[in-house]
């Protein structure tokens, strides 16, 4: 137990006193001790000096070794601000004369020196060097960046050790500020060529808004240009048409002053279908025309058209045949019919003489109608043009001079409209095929109606009032009315018509009036007298039901309906007088029933 009791206290005495002076120094000191051999104090002071300049040696080996190797310029200075230790990459940043760099240099002296170098910026040297000698002295933490004057940016960074003095760290930052640098002015090139690409694109899309408002400008310019001129052309038409009329209901004519007049007729008519599609083309691109959706039977729309057609057939000399069909489609029942009139219309001029098929095939709760005919057909290539505006082909059959080409591009405008597939199958010399497909409906049930018999009244004697601010066209209307042996009180205005009304109110049995009656005072700028208000001003003067009958070739919209609801007869000019005098007769009897009840 003592030995090894003794063992441990000599190792702990022998590590105690190598910490002190060194092991070897430790060892003989104690062995020694232990031989009975005395040690002077000055050998110990000696031996102890020798071990403390050693570890001292060895430290500063060890601190210069790690700092020489650090990629930053690193100076060491103790508590009383003398230079210890440095490294070769602070002496290449700042290129100290060799007599400034030793072991314990007076860190002012290198301050001053730097100072005087201008590399601390402009003022007073002393200044400039009492006030970074401070900052040591206080241990004051700090950083900084420098410029030197070989374009060098030096960051330099100041920390305070823990027994007194400083570390002092030199960065080379250059490259980072360069970098910096570069990335800022490629920001600002960004930022500059964004901006001016943002300007470029706002100025293009306001000169693109100005370019879409003209164009709009253009369009809307074109389509009441179109409105006007068609409405304005039809009129001088209209009133030759009823002269022409006038002189047809005469029994004076000779034969070959009849066919002079049929040719009239017929020409008046061509130029009226010419100037209704270009009234339909307005309303389209106008926008004005609305679709009426309801429920209808089909054939009664294709039975309509056989009979409408029936005569043409016979005058072209087509086969036009129809097959009969039991299905009820959801679509607007006058556009349709529309767009079939113009697509049977087409084939009758294209296949004269030929044969011309409309019918209806039910596929998927879908009603597909389709007009065939046996014409010269289309080419393929041509098939997408026959839709365009002012378009028309050059075939042998083809009748010239009829129709400007918008009957295929108003069918196509309605379909779009009404959201109806429309499709042309054809090759050249085997015929066309057009289809439309349309909602199949369920057919409603309709109560059985009990028709009233229809009593065809005679119009000899009958008392009616002409009112249309048009002369020309007001002098035809009564040529033909005297011809049907009518009484004519006539008004080229609003004003005039209520003269008249005032004069001959108990005589008056039917009114026929244009819509467009001219502008008075009283109104709005720009707004015309309307046929639709000065025949509900002159019902309710009356004490009587008096029938009415608006003739117009107006393309606004809605006006047939406002009719319809006001029970006043509808009819565009040009006015065929075999369905003008059918429907003041109706309306005639209409009135009688009304007068004399049921």
């Amino acid at each position: 137990g003592n030995a090894t009791y003794n063992q441990l206290l000599l190792q702990h005495t022998e590590n105690t006193l190598a910490t002190v002076m060194g092991a070897s120094s430790a060892r003989l000191v104690l062995s020694s001790a232990l031989d009975g051999r005395d040690i002077a104090l000055d050998e110990l002071a000696v031996l102890v000096e020798d071990a403390s300049s050693q570890r001292q040696e060895f430290s500063q080996n060890l601190l210069q070794s790690a700092i020489e190797n650090a990629s930053e310029g690193i100076s060491i200075v103790n508590e009383d601000l003398k230079l210890v230790a440095w490294n070769k990459k602070y002496l290449d940043l700042f290129e100290y004369p060799a007599e400034l760099i030793y072991v314990g240099s007076p860190v002012e002296a290198l301050i001053r020196h730097n100072v005087k170098r201008g590399l601390c910026g402009a003022g007073d040297v002393d200044n400039q060097v009492f006030r970074r000698i401070e900052y040591l002295r206080k241990g004051s933490p700090h950083s900084s960046e420098r410029q030197q004057a070989s374009g060098q940016t030096v960051r330099i960074e100041g920390n305070p050790l823990p027994g007194g003095g400083f570390v002092m760290m030199f960065s080379d930052i250059t490259a980072y500020r360069q970098a910096e640098q570069v990335l800022k002015e490629a920001n600002l090139d960004l930022e500059t060529r964004v901006y001016e690409r943002t300007l470029t694109l706002a100025k293009t899309n306001e000169a693109l808004a100005k370019a879409h408002e003209k164009a709009e400008q253009a369009n809307m310019a074109k389509s009441q240009y179109l409105k006007a001129c068609s409405h304005d052309l039809m009129q001088p038409l209209e009133a030759a048409r009823l002269f022409t009329s006038a002189l047809t209901e005469q029994n004076t004519l000779t034969v070959e002053q009849q066919r002079q007049v049929d040719n009239i007729d017929r020409s008046l008519k061509a130029a009226n279908n010419l100037l209704a599609d270009l009234a339909e083309i307005a309303r389209l691109e106008s926008g004005n025309i609305k679709p009426n959706i309801e429920v209808f039977a089909l054939n009664d729309l294709f039975e309509d058209l056989a009979q409408e057609f029936s005569a043409l057939a016979i005058e072209q000399k087509v086969e036009f045949r129809l097959v009969a069909s039991k299905v009820w489609v959801k679509s607007d029942q006058h556009l349709l019919r529309r767009i079939i009139q113009n697509i049977v219309g087409n084939a009758f001029r294209y296949a004269s003489p030929g044969k011309v098929l409309l019918g209806a095939r039910v596929f998927n709760n879908k009603v597909t109608i389709q007009i065939l005919d046996n014409g010269p057909g289309i080419p393929l290539e041509k098939q997408v043009l026959v839709f365009e505006q002012f378009t028309q082909l050059d075939t042998p059959s083809r009748q010239s001079g009829r129709g400007l080409g918008l009957g295929l591009n108003i069918t196509q405008s309605l379909a779009q409209l009404l959201g109806h597939s429309l499709s042309l199958q054809s090759r050249e010399m085997q015929g066309c095929k057009f289809s439309i497909v349309v909602e199949k409906a369920c057919q409603l049930t309709q109560p059985v109606k009990l028709l009233a018999p229809v009593l065809n009244m005679g119009l000899k004697d009958i008392t009616v009032l002409c009112i249309d601010n048009d002369p020309d066209v007001l002098s035809g209307m009564v040529e033909l009315l005297s011809a049907w042996q009518c009484n004519i009180l006539a008004a080229d205005s609003r004003d005039g018509a209520l003269i008249e009304f005032d004069n001959h109110q108990s005589d008056i049995d039917i009114l026929l009036v244009d819509y467009q009656l001219g502008y008075q005072a009283g109104l709005p700028v720009g707004e015309q007298a309307d046929g639709l208000t000065l025949i509900a001003d002159i019902r309710n003067q009356c004490n009587h039901y008096i029938p009415a009958i608006l003739i117009t070739a107006t393309t606004e919209s809605g006006v047939e309906d406002k009719a319809l609801a006001a029970d006043v007869g509808f009819m565009r000019k040009l006015v065929k007088p075999a369905a003008l005098r059918a429907m003041m007769s109706a309306k005639l009897a209409q009135k009688l029933q009304i007068d004399y009840g049921d």
